[in-house]
């Protein structure tokens, strides 16, 4: 039992700093260019 409460907290912990670290990190835009667009049919 105390294993899984350890194993539990431990994945909650991880989650939580990656979600923290992801939302501190700035957003990058870039320009993209269209090359090619597929066109596809059903039917």
């Amino acid at each position: 039992m105390t294993i899984f409460i350890i194993m539990t907290a431990l994945i909650l912990s991880i989650g939580i700093g990656n979600w923290y670290l992801n939302e501190k990190v700035p957003e990058i835009q870039v320009r993209a260019v269209l090359k090619e667009k597929k066109k596809i049919s059903n039917g």
